[in-house]
């Protein structure tokens, strides 16, 4: 989960000033030009993770092995996946968070989801964000 003020790699919101024609547009988004870092008003819960830095991966082994990089034989990939703590079994985002009634969907109790908080800037790359405005309240705070 990311907190409100983020970044996100993502399509800037409007063109450059001297982008002027629909040429000019065009040749623009499809540029480089086009995305960057945008600070985020809402928190966001990130998905199909990639990449997590080694610190933070060492806080979530101290807290939970079931958590950790494997291979997604659906999405023919690797990324940061649950793992059932009795026998291992892989638990993708899709059946654990993204359905609307997944037992992790962040709209639906809220307050049973723990947050540990990483008080440090990181970056992590992932295939998909989804943005929950206020879900952060309803959420139980852990320290670390």
């Amino acid at each position: 989960m990311l907190p409100p003020g983020h970044e996100a790699w993502t399509e800037l919101d409007a063109a450059p000033p001297h982008v002027q024609s629909d040429a000019q547009y065009e040749e623009w988004v499809q540029s480089d030009a086009s995305v960057g870092w945008v600070e985020q008003d809402s928190a966001a819960v990130a998905l199909r993770v990639r990449h997590i830095p080694e610190s933070v991966q060492r806080r979530i082994a101290a807290v939970t092995g079931a958590y950790r990089h494997d291979f997604s034989m659906t999405l023919q990939s690797f990324y940061w996946m649950n793992h059932c703590t009795a026998c291992g079994m892989k638990q993708g985002d899709f059946e654990l968070i993204e359905e609307y009634d997944a037992p992790f969907y962040p709209i639906h109790d809220a307050a049973r989801i723990v947050l540990r908080p990483v008080f440090e800037a990181f970056h992590v790359e992932a295939n998909s964000i989804s943005y929950e405005p206020g879900v952060f309240a309803h959420m139980t705070r852990m320290e670390p």
